[in-house]
């Protein structure tokens, strides 16, 4: 029978901050659970530095040299161009893609294909609003399609964005690195770098203006990253969880990818820049800290476990 397929994307999920791939605080205990069950590639890449081009390329199989180039903000994709979800459409599956992030959805035109396409959420709505427990309302969005529409084999495409700069992290990951005194401060200083527009990247002259150390600002930062990382672990563990007590795990192929490594927001906070390289962010950036993300295959009983290939490979 063909087997279901989960295709889960860390939107902004960087693999250099991923316990699986070595990283020394513990953010994702359920890939590195899922690294004993199947393929772990040590050097895969994105295709850009940022969602939207990024999920066009690997939706389309297409370099954006082929799909064209960002226009007044949007790029769709050319009629000729073939999406992951109308290919598996065509192969009989019931297809829905969950997105919180519009750069993987409408502003591409990756709606193509889509039996049910969600992308802004009663209780979650695209913005700065609530993209830190993304992953919570993307995976309801699953089951309530599924109780609908049970018995076709089904093909869904997550792309959540816990990672994506809403800090701090939901209870209990918010303080699992940071402490509430360390987050209230950090808060406080982003703040008063807003009011300087573009001011959180580490050569601003804000942080002169302000008095904010650079450094203590970043390692907050980051802090507060690898909560956000862990509590997206943790939901992932929920939903395969609920596909095991569906009956559904032993017949899905889930595929872990990422769209690029640190998100536009993060690269704001300056962890993938430095003083002497302020390209915008929109800007090709093709360095591992930028363009590293994580690609994991796991297929119970179809692939075997513990594997790990340091090939290079793109998304």
């Amino acid at each position: 029978p063909l087997p279901n397929v989960v295709f889960y994307v860390f939107d902004g999920g960087a693999a250099d901050y991923m316990s699986v791939y070595g990283y020394n605080r513990r953010t994702t205990p359920i890939l590195e659970r899922l690294a004993q069950e199947g393929v772990v590639f040590e050097r895969a890449y994105s295709n850009s530095s940022w969602t939207l081009p990024s999920t066009v390329s690997f939706m389309t199989s297409l370099q954006t040299s082929v799909t064209g180039a960002l226009t007044n903000r949007v790029n769709p994709i050319p009629a000729e161009a073939v999406t992951m979800a109308e290919h598996m459409h065509r192969a009989s599956y019931q297809t829905a893609v969950f997105t919180g992030n519009p750069n993987a959805g409408t502003l591409s035109g990756l709606q193509r294909g889509a039996d049910l396409f969600r992308e802004d959420w009663e209780d979650f709505s695209y913005g700065r609003n609530n993209h830190k427990e993304s992953s919570k309302y993307l995976h309801k969005g699953l089951w309530g399609w599924r109780e609908d529409y049970p018995r076709q084999p089904f093909w869904a495409h997550f792309q959540t964005t816990d990672t994506h700069g809403d800090f701090p992290a939901p209870p209990p990951f918010g303080g699992l690195f940071v402490t509430a005194d360390e987050s209230e401060s950090w808060l406080e200083s982003r703040e008063r770098l807003n009011e300087f527009g573009d001011a959180r990247r580490p050569h601003s002259p804000a942080f002169d203006s302000t008095g904010i150390n650079r450094t203590e600002f970043y390692s907050v930062a980051k802090g507060l990253y690898d909560e956000a990382m862990a509590h997206n672990d943790y939901r992932l563990g929920q939903l395969i969880d609920r596909l095991k007590a569906e009956g559904e795990w032993e017949n899905t192929l889930l595929i872990i990818g990422g769209d690029h490594s640190i998100d536009a927001a993060f690269v704001d906070m300056g962890l993938a820049l430095n003083d002497s390289l302020p390209p915008r962010w929109s800007q090709p950036m093709l360095r591992p800290t930028i363009t590293r993300v994580p690609l994991m295959f796991v297929w119970p009983g179809h692939i075997e476990g513990e594997q790990r290939f340091d090939q290079p490979v793109s998304m």
